[in-house]
C-alpha cells in the first residue's frame, strides 16, 4: 500500500511539474524563440555578417574606379555571390557602379573625388550594416537602393503601423535586444 501511495505521489508531482512547465515556461521560451528568429537577421546585418555568418565583404568585391589625380571616381561591383546580403538587401548587381553610400544616419560618403578608397569601401559596408542606401548607376540609369517598395528593407513592426511597434533606428533595436527576458 505504502509503494502504491508513493507511486501516486510520485505520478501527481510528475504531473504538476509538467503542467507548470507547460502553462508557464514553455510559452515564454517559444516567445524568446520566436523573438530571437525576428532578431537575428537584423543582428547579422548591424554585425555586417551573412546569414551563413560570413562577413559581408568577403561576399563581394569592388573594382575601384580611379581618376587621373588618383583619386576615387567610383567603385564598381566586379563580383557578387549568389547568396550575398548587398544582392539581397540592396539588389546590388554585378556591373553595378557605385556612386554614393549613405549609411542609416543619412551620411553621404561620395566616391567620385574620395581620396581614401579604404573609407569609400567601408561607406559601403555601413550602408549596409545601418540600413542606409546606395546611389548607383546600372547602364545607362541612376537609382538609389534599395528601391522603394522593393521588399529589400528591413520591415519592422513600425512600418506595419502595428500599435506600440517600434522601428529600426539602432537605439531601437538595442531597446528591442535589452528588453528580451534574461534567466
Amino acid at each position: 500500500m505504502r509503494v502504491m501511495l508513493g507511486l501516486i505521489g510520485l505520478l501527481a508531482t510528475v504531473g504538476a511539474m509538467a503542467y507548470v512547465l507547460n502553462s508557464a515556461i514553455l510559452p515564454e521560451t517559444q516567445a524568446v524563440l520566436q523573438q530571437q528568429e525576428k532578431v537575428t537577421p537584423e543582428i547579422q546585418q548591424i554585425s555586417g555578417r551573412s546569414a551563413s555568418g560570413k562577413k559581408v565583404e568577403e561576399t563581394y568585391a569592388l573594382y575601384a574606379d580611379e581618376r587621373g589625380d588618383g583619386k576615387l571616381d567610383d567603385l564598381q561591383v566586379s563580383q557578387l555571390d549568389p547568396d550575398s546580403p548587398m544582392q539581397s538587401y540592396f539588389g546590388l548587381q554585378k556591373n553595378d557602379v557605385i556612386l554614393v553610400a549613405i549609411d542609416g544616419h543619412a551620411v553621404e560618403t561620395k566616391m567620385e573625388g574620395n581620396s581614401d578608397e579604404d573609407a569609400a569601401r567601408s561607406a559601403v559596408r555601413e550602408a549596409f550594416a545601418t540600413s542606409g542606401k546606395l546611389q548607383i548607376q546600372r547602364g545607362d540609369q541612376t537609382m538609389t537602393l534599395p528601391a522603394a517598395g522593393s521588399g529589400r528593407r528591413r520591415a519592422s513592426a513600425a512600418d506595419s503601423g502595428a500599435p506600440g511597434s517600434e522601428g529600426n533606428t539602432m537605439d531601437e533595436i538595442h531597446g528591442r535586444l535589452h528588453a528580451l527576458p534574461t534567466y
